[in-house]
């Protein structure tokens, strides 16, 4: 799961379109799902089974930073309701999700602040929103991925939930779009299992 110690370009590499990431800097394994453009919910529940859940860490509106609304192209400032998840596998955490989903895209999709247990994820990738309520199908923008250190402000946030260190946490994250309106979705694989 961590990177190795020696190697400068996976101790360097911050957001970075995953199709520009050289292949002798990706990270085995673990690749194929930083770069699934599927449901992952969907995909670890058929790695694990009865083994899955999915704890709501926590969910809150807060102030959008100025360089997610900047990735997502609305207007700052504004709020934004921060949604924190946690996908286990057989009760330890596999991967630790944020969504950032700006007040305006609330404003036009109220049903997004409803979720409650239901991954969002699940829900958007497998259609199961009524096109009547959400009127648009969702568009995901290219991954980015990123090896981080550990007191990267995401990592941090991911490996606190987890109750263990890591050296580095892999992650990617990628703009959803229903219509014109964003979110933006954070996704750090901190298992330690080999992917």
């Amino acid at each position: 799961m961590s990177a190795p110690a020696h190697s400068p370009s996976l101790r360097s590499l911050s957001w970075t379109e995953a199709t520009a990431v050289a292949s002798g800097a990706r990270p085995g394994p673990l690749w194929s799902w930083l770069t699934d453009e599927g449901s992952l919910t969907q995909r670890l529940k058929a790695r694990v089974g009865d083994g899955f859940a999915l704890q709501v860490l926590a969910e809150s509106q807060e102030p959008l930073r100025r360089s997610d609304a900047q990735r997502m192209g609305v207007a700052f400032p504004q709020l934004a309701l921060i949604r924190e998840v946690r996908l286990d596998a057989h009760g330890r955490g596999a991967i630790h999700a944020v969504t950032v989903i700006p007040q305006s895209t609330i404003e036009e999709h109220p049903e997004l602040s409803e979720l409650g247990g239901r991954p969002l994820g699940e829900a958007l990738f497998n259609k199961d929103f009524d096109p009547e309520t959400i009127g648009e199908v969702a568009r995901r923008e290219p991954f980015e991925v990123a090896c981080l250190e550990p007191d990267h402000a995401l990592a941090e946030r991911a490996l606190i939930a987890l109750g263990e260190p890591r050296e580095r946490v892999w992650a990617r994250r990628s703009v959803v779009r229903l219509g014109d309106e964003p979110l933006l979705i954070h996704e750090c694989f901190v298992a330690d299992w080999e992917w």
